[in-house]
């Protein structure tokens, strides 16, 4: 799943908090990263709806930033 970000200082940021949140997470550009979660949590619809959720909960945190989950 990939993640894009408006923020290019936002991404290390979010690339700690997903690692910390137990992803495999790799920087795929200035503003995007690939995110895999370690956990399974069911399949991979189930995988996209958390991670939209874990976005939308941590941009919410950081005024001015927004985030794009695509599978």
């Amino acid at each position: 799943m990939k993640v894009e970000l408006n923020d290019t200082g936002a991404v290390g940021p979010l690339i700690a908090a997903l690692a910390d949140a137990r992803c495999l997470v790799r920087r795929a550009a200035e503003t995007s990263c690939i995110v895999t979660p370690l956990d399974g949590i069911g399949d991979h619809e189930d995988s996209l709806l958390a991670l939209r959720f874990f976005a939308a909960a941590w941009t919410a945190q950081r005024p001015g930033v927004t985030a794009v989950v695509t599978a």
